[in-house]
């Protein structure tokens, strides 16, 4: 699985502005991507058994968020966003089991750059417990750690705060839950 990287939109506002883009919404994503990167390699090249799901960025919090309910922006009257990047992480790995050929993988590697780097890094062991013990998950991401500290202004708008506004508004929380 090779997760596209995109950022994170920070506030309303920004999410909003997300939303007209491929970046925030799959009605401007292309039928086919360009390149998914398998890194399953042999000597001479890829492997024939390797596949590759591209997961294209469109929820600005790395598949994270949740909210069943939309959520209003601030000034905007009627305008809501809808977050649901952690349904949709679960409904691509759902769909490529069921039609795919997934459920026949040996091995798994979830990979990504910039903010499908963390996508990485949160999403690994949930990756590895929907394909079970039987399949060896790798993560291997590509950048995507971002570093906790105040920016250069030293002000109100630190790195911290943005997350733990990202962490209410998209409700960060549910990914944390334990699935039975």
């Amino acid at each position: 699985i090779n997760i596209q990287g995109g950022g994170w939109c920070y506030n309303e506002e920004d999410c909003l502005g997300r939303a007209g883009t491929r970046l925030g919404s799959s009605k401007f994503w292309v039928d086919k991507p360009s390149t998914c990167g398998c890194m399953n390699t042999a000597d001479d090249g890829l492997d024939a058994d390797c596949n590759c799901i591209f997961m294209p960025y469109g929820d600005g919090a790395s598949f994270s968020g949740y909210r069943e309910e939309p959520w209003p922006v601030p000034g905007k009257s009627g305008s809501v966003l809808h977050f649901r990047g952690l349904r949709n992480l679960d409904a691509t790995l759902e769909y490529a089991k069921a039609h795919l050929g997934m459920g026949d993988a040996a091995e798994m590697v979830v990979t990504g750059g910039s903010a499908g780097g963390l996508s990485t890094f949160l999403h690994a062991d949930r990756v590895a417990d929907f394909m079970g013990e039987s399949v060896r998950t790798t993560a291997a991401p590509v950048v995507g750690y971002f570093l906790d500290h105040d920016d250069f202004a030293h002000d109100s708008n630190t790195y911290t705060d943005e997350m733990a506004y990202i962490y209410h508004m998209q409700n960060l929380t549910v990914g944390a839950l334990k699935q039975e």
